[in-house]
Order: C-alpha cells, then sequence, then structure tokens
C-alpha cells in the first residue's frame, strides 16, 4: 500500500496515536484496535491493524528515554479478522455454537464481564458466515454464554460463545429427568409391597 508510506500516524486519532506512543516506549508489538474499511466492493471489511516500532540501527534501546530517541518509525500490518478465523474454526461448528470477537479496549483498561459485547467492538460473528444464515435460530434462544480474554498486541480480544437450548439438550436429555421421576415411583412403590409383605408375613402365618 504505497499511499501509506511515510504517513504520520502520531497525528491521527487519539487512541491510534496513544497506541504508537506504547508501541514507541515498550518496543513491542501493539493494537489500535479495530479498522474498518470501507472501500472495499460490496462488503466491509474488519481488520485488526497491528505495528512494530522501527529504531536507528546501532543505537541503543535498553531505556525508554533511548528507545524514543532512536524512534524513526513503525511497520504496520492489517489481519483480516473473518478470512483469519475462517480457516480456524470448522464450520460443523456454527450449527450449534456461535462465534463472537469483540475488542475490549487495552490490556490496563479491561474489566472483565460480557458489558464488551457492544456492536461497535464487534471483530467478528460466526452468524455472517454464508454457510450459517439459515442454521442460527436467533437471539432469543440464546441461553448458554461464556466469554474468554485473550490478550494480542497490548489489547484485549473477548470472545463469547453461544449455545441454544436445544443445541445443548436434546431430547432424549430433555425427558431424562421425568424418566428418573417414573423409575423412582415404581421402585418406591415396589419397595412399599416388599416391606408390607415382610411385615404382614407372620400375621397371615399365623391366620393360616
Amino acid at each position: 500500500n504505497e499511499a501509506t508510506f511515510g504517513r504520520d500516524i502520531l497525528g491521527l486519532e487519539k487512541e491510534r496515536a496513544a497506541a504508537v506512543e506504547r508501541m514507541r516506549d515498550s518496543g513491542q508489538l501493539v493494537s489500535s484496535g479495530r479498522l474498518v474499511v470501507i472501500d472495499a466492493p460490496k462488503q466491509r471489511i474488519i481488520a485488526l491493524a497491528m505495528r512494530l516500532p522501527v529504531y536507528r540501527a546501532g543505537v541503543p534501546t535498553d531505556t525508554v528515554d533511548r528507545r524514543r530517541a532512536a524512534f524513526i518509525g513503525s511497520l504496520g500490518a492489517g489481519f483480516r479478522v473473518k478470512e483469519l478465523l475462517q480457516g480456524v474454526l470448522s464450520p460443523g461448528t456454527f450449527d450449534y455454537l456461535r462465534f463472537r470477537l469483540y475488542d475490549a479496549g487495552p490490556v490496563e483498561q479491561y474489566r472483565p464481564g460480557l458489558q464488551n459485547a457492544q456492536d461497535d467492538r464487534l471483530l467478528f460473528d460466526s452468524k455472517d458466515l454464508p454457510e450459517t444464515l439459515n442454521v442460527w435460530p436467533g437471539p432469543d434462544e440464546s441461553d448458554f454464554v461464556v466469554a474468554l480474554s485473550l490478550e494480542i498486541a497490548g489489547r484485549v480480544l473477548e470472545a463469547h460463545f453461544v449455545a441454544t437450548e436445544h443445541a445443548i439438550i436434546s431430547s432424549g436429555d430433555a425427558a431424562l429427568p421425568y424418566t428418573v421421576l417414573a423409575g423412582g415411583i415404581l421402585t418406591s412403590f415396589l419397595l412399599f409391597g416388599i416391606a408390607y409383605a415382610l411385615a404382614s408375613s407372620r400375621s397371615r402365618a399365623l391366620a393360616l
């Protein structure tokens, strides 16, 4: 992408500039969060932008001040989330499990919980894949939710796994409690009959 060479990303929006400053001072891979490319034909591409700092060769970078003095730029790459996860997740999984990935913000500001599940933070939703359009029943049946966090490039990505009740509990599983109840009642009657027979056996013997 030749148009981006030499671009002053420190002069862009506050969150991205702050990420570049963290990268410069730490010397580590960082991400500024969600990147939406809207000029793709007939689709919206969501990607994660990650950057590595570039320092002048031969200059010591063992302290923050020295890294700041030696900093000359950064090398960035964008990872298309949908294409990346399509190659990781098994298609058959989508029949009973919905997978969503959210950008939960910088590590130091992260607070666990489902409050990170906001539309403007959504990076990936397995429901949007072509093979799942007619499979997932909808949010009204999403009864089981688990959220797991993953730290990548200074940010936290939160993965939400959602399963419907009918996917977890089959018709056989639903009938199991009633089967156990009926079996328990029948067993109770049988035990009562045996206990009654033993208790009345002496009186019946005397009567005979």
